[in-house]
């Protein structure tokens, strides 16, 4: 779904900025349409970079279990119990209408290591399932500078 919209949003903004630079005067909305298609390619970037990265990131988590494991590749993958962790953050965009697209998990330990995954692992909700006995933490950083 995420993908059609934002290969239907870069076939617009395509078109637009193609419209756009054989109408003269109109500067301002070519400035405007520039503007958007900037941001917009550095989300996109942002998130496949970040898809890129952690794409051999292993988990294994249930909600009846107490341990889990979790790795950044699959050759190093270390179980973690539930009972250790401090605290749980997570980030992602807010607002009223805007939907959970990244999200970013932070687990803390209590002996000072963290973990960090993003949505692309497991999804919200199905994370907020696993972990009925830890208080959830939502923080107000950005998701987009969580990924890096």
């Amino acid at each position: 779904m995420i993908t059609a919209f934002l290969l239907l949003y870069a076939i617009i903004t395509i078109f637009l900025n193609v419209r756009l630079s054989k109408v003269d005067g109109v500067y301002a909305i070519k400035i405007g349409v520039f503007i958007l298609s900037a941001i917009y390619y550095y989300v996109v970037i942002k998130i496949f970079f970040a898809a890129v990265m952690n794409r051999n990131n292993y988990l294994q988590l249930s909600r009846g279990n107490d341990v889990f494991s979790f790795g950044y590749f699959k050759n190093l993958v270390k179980p973690y119990n539930k009972n250790d962790i401090d605290k749980i953050m997570v980030y992602r965009s807010g607002g009223y209408r805007n939907p959970n697209l990244i999200c970013v998990y932070e687990i803390y330990f209590k002996n000072g290591t963290k973990i960090k995954f993003s949505n692309m692992l497991i999804s919200d909700f199905a994370f907020a399932d696993k972990f009925p006995n830890n208080t959830i933490t939502y923080g107000k950083r950005s998701p987009l500078k969580m990924l890096s």
